[in-house]
């Protein structure tokens, strides 16, 4: 009976250590062209937002922060060549009330500045930005999704 129990608590256990290393890189949220966001960091941004917004962690959808900070760095890769500087985005971050609250507090701020960035994509986006995504390395932690943009998504579960 014990040896039965044992053998159960081992198997489970390996399920639970085989599943934990689903993540192509352990501790990693996503890796954007080598660039990496930390589990931390999402951690991090999640406390950080519902202090900067006064709202409770549960409030936030932490698969949309993870999706908005990626979006983020795939933005800066795909506008790297085209004069989108640190400084432009701080200056649309200072004509944004909202962004100005997320800047706040230091955690928040990079899915404020993340924001920014993907809003400058967007208004640069021209008939190829379909295949410019599909061209950027992203690799996501499953727990959060999956990068595949199409006609109809970026994103994935």
């Amino acid at each position: 009976m014990k040896l039965t129990r044992l053998t159960a608590v081992v198997a489970a256990s390996a399920a639970a250590a085989l599943l934990g290393a689903c993540s192509p890189l352990p501790g990693t949220a996503v890796a954007v062209e080598g660039v990496t966001i930390s589990e931390n960091a999402i951690e991090a941004a999640v406390n950080g937002c519902a202090t900067a917004l006064n709202v409770e962690t549960t409030d936030l959808n932490r698969i949309g922060i993870v999706q908005i900070l990626t979006l983020g760095e795939v933005s800066k890769v795909l506008l790297a060549d085209a004069g989108v500087t640190d400084d432009l985005i701080d200056q649309a971050v200072a004509s944004n009330a909202e962004m100005q609250q997320m800047m706040a507090h230091q955690d928040c701020a990079p899915l404020a500045r993340a924001q920014v960035w993907q809003g400058f994509l967007s208004q640069a986006a021209g008939a190829d930005i379909l295949e410019q995504l599909q061209g950027v390395d992203v690799q996501m932690n499953p727990r959060y999704g999956r990068w595949s943009p199409d006609e109809t998504q970026i994103f994935s579960q």
